[in-house]
């Protein structure tokens, strides 16, 4: 893993006490090795936090003791591949911060304005980085840690810390699709494929198994999606098998819209059985490449079919008269029930109701003033 070192220097008007100030900090200072835990990193109070894409991670660089300090030093090392935009905040000293950022290398100096060393505890620096690419686990060190305190210099300190993505098992993709679905003979059954949850993907692959009795035609995606992933699809006629990959350049967090719809085509020879077409997700993926909740979930459809519908027709006898024209009337009058087949023949208007404006294009195909529905 690629690590970028960052220098943290903070000296508190150091130079004072070297040319005779009063701030009580002998020139002869005793030099020690830091005693493990005298400074320690830290991110919130369980070492986990959200690292996904855009997420700001702060990592707080803490001193176990109260000690009046001039000067602490180190370096500070994460994995740059993951983040970006660091930020350095919460100094102590606090009255005064000179801070620059340039090849890597973060350097700051912190004043007290009354040349004097600041007493600290608890946190005396934090470091805020932009997660470009989401990790589940990642590591900071701290290390070659130097604190001038009181009359003693402490050396050579470190501490790393490793830290879990909070949001790594919130990763989801889930779809829908209706469980059943009816098409006539020789005509086209559309499938919407629907997204019902989505956290964000940017690589989709989905397997698609359909029985005997349907024709495979197309996939479509919706006009939501078309703006922003490309999609591709492998059939297999003989196998009744379609493989489909859909890509984007960034993360797609649509939820609620429909992804995508399956063209299929009833044969001649289809009536009176079902087939079934079953949706697979295969692989699900982030714009991280970290694969997310939801491959392997399927969903299938049951799909039966029906003579060719003939509009008009409502009794089914074969002929469109008055009397299909009467059960409309009878129906809208509140005297006759249709049935699901016979309200599909009277919608000649593709209203998905049954209404007047029904009976009167019936009436008037039967007396010829019009030649179809």
């Amino acid at each position: 893993m690629k690590k970028l070192g960052v220098y943290l220097l903070s000296a508190a008007m150091f130079l004072s006490v070297i040319f005779g100030g009063n701030a009580g900090i002998s020139v002869y200072a005793d030099t020690q090795e830091m005693q493990d835990g005298m400074v320690t990193l830290s991110v919130g109070t369980t070492d986990t936090t959200g690292m996904e894409i855009g997420d700001e991670v702060t990592i707080d660089i803490n001193v176990s003791q109260q000690m009046s300090v001039s000067k602490i030093t180190g370096i500070f090392s994460y994995d740059e591949e993951v983040f970006e935009e660091i930020k350095i905040g919460n100094i102590e000293p606090a009255d005064g911060l000179d801070k620059g950022y340039s090849n890597g290398r973060l350097t700051f100096t912190s004043n007290s304005t009354n040349n004097n060393p600041t007493t600290v505890s608890g946190t005396v620096a934090s470091v805020t980085l932009k997660v470009k690419k989401a990790t589940d686990t990642t590591t900071f060190s701290y290390k070659e840690i130097e604190i001038s305190a009181a009359d003693t210099t402490y050396q050579n300190g470190k501490d790393e810390v490793e830290v879990t993505n909070s949001k790594k098992d919130s990763r989801t993709f889930e779809f829908d699709m209706a469980t059943t679905a009816t098409v006539h003979d020789k005509a086209i059954l559309t499938v919407p494929v629907k997204i019902e949850q989505n956290t964000g993907f940017s690589a989709l692959g989905i397997t698609v198994e359909y029985g005997s009795g349907l024709i495979y035609k197309s996939v479509d995606l919706s006009s939501e999606m078309k703006a922003y992933v490309d999609c591709k699809e492998y059939s297999n006629v003989s196998t009744g098998k379609l493989t489909i990959a859909i890509a984007a350049l960034k993360d797609i967090k649509l939820v609620g819209t429909d992804l995508l719809y399956l063209n299929f085509e009833a044969t001649p020879d289809s009536l009176d059985i079902t087939a079934d077409i079953k949706v697979t997700v295969t692989q699900v993926e982030n714009q991280s490449l970290v694969s997310m909740n939801g491959a392997g979930e399927s969903k299938t459809c049951t799909v039966s079919f029906k003579e060719e519908l003939q509009l008009g027709d409502v009794n089914g006898d074969g002929d469109i008269n008055l009397i299909d024209a009467s059960y409309v009337l009878q129906s809208y009058n509140g005297v006759r029930e249709l049935t699901t087949d016979q309200k599909e023949r009277a919608d000649v208007n593709g209203s998905d109701t049954v209404t007047l404006v029904d009976a009167f294009r019936i009436m008037k195909f039967y007396n010829g003033a019009i030649k179809s529905f």
